[in-house]
């Protein structure tokens, strides 16, 4: 499983998980998210075909933004460890913007 190939699987799993709180990239609580940084740990051998299992975990909050943490599992096996780290943006002021209070209020229950 190339660097390519986690990539895609964070995005997806991404879009995935806002989708299940009722949200999008470009409207989570009223502001716009994007990709700050990206780093990926591999520990394991994945290929074409093999059923993958991703856990997702939220991390880091801050009052700019917060960490996605993945684990791609194969079966018992640990395949990788990623991390993007997401942030929320005015496309309007092309500046970072400070996570909405409804957002804070969500995730540091």
């Amino acid at each position: 499983m190339g660097n390519d190939a986690v990539a895609t699987l964070c995005h997806e799993g991404r879009l995935r998980f806002l989708k299940s709180i009722g949200h999008t990239e470009l409207d989570c609580f009223g502001k716009s998210l994007i990709q700050a940084d990206a780093a990926y740990m591999y520990r394991g051998e994945a290929f074409y075909g093999d059923l993958l299992e991703v856990e997702m975990y939220v991390e880091d909050i801050n009052e700019y933004g917060y960490d996605l943490l993945y684990k791609f599992s194969c079966g018992s096996k640990t395949i990788a460890f990623a991390k993007n780290g997401i942030v929320f943006f005015d496309y309007e002021t092309r500046k970072l913007s400070k996570a909405p209070q409804e957002f804070l209020d969500h995730f540091k229950k």
